[in-house]
């Protein structure tokens, strides 16, 4: 007498129910050996050392606020942009890098705006800028004091 059949008669369980048993047993036992298999096969994640990188964060923390290097972004990870005087920037002539020191004017729109103007021809006045796509009565009211047409 085996041991499923044993197990079975001191239960009182039919010889399907024990046959379900001992699947349902062999199984979780394969499940288990696939997973411990599984996971000893995984290399170990690296660990970090943020050693480094506290010592100098406590380093800056100490010092205090500094101004940023010439030419650099600011502190806090917004880039700097040249100061403009109102009507100081010709929408006719201005090149990409001169739109981009608007404030709100990024990359992409100050291409826009160059395209623009070289398929449509020169501004004639500044509420022209509205037909471009990303130029909106905000944006444009904020930028306005800096422009000028000629």
């Amino acid at each position: 007498m085996g041991f499923w059949s044993s197990l079975g008669q001191y239960f009182a369980f039919t010889r399907q129910e024990t046959l379900a048993i001992a699947f349902l047993t062999v199984a979780l036992l394969v499940g288990e050996a696939v997973r411990w298999y599984r996971e000893s096969a995984r290399p170990e994640a690296p660990t970090m050392d943020y050693a480094a990188v506290d010592s100098e964060f406590i380093a800056r923390s100490r010092a205090g606020p500094a101004a940023p290097p010439e030419g650099a972004g600011s502190t806090r990870g917004i880039p700097s942009q040249p100061m403009l005087a109102p009507s100081s920037l010709n929408i006719n002539s201005a090149t990409l890098e001169e739109l981009i020191a608007l404030p709100g004017i990024g990359p992409v729109t100050a291409a826009r705006i160059i395209a623009y103007r070289n398929e449509c021809g020169p501004f004639e006045s500044v509420e022209d800028l509205l037909a471009v796509s990303g130029v909106g009565p905000k944006k444009l009211a904020r930028i306005r004091g800096y422009l000028r047409i000629e």
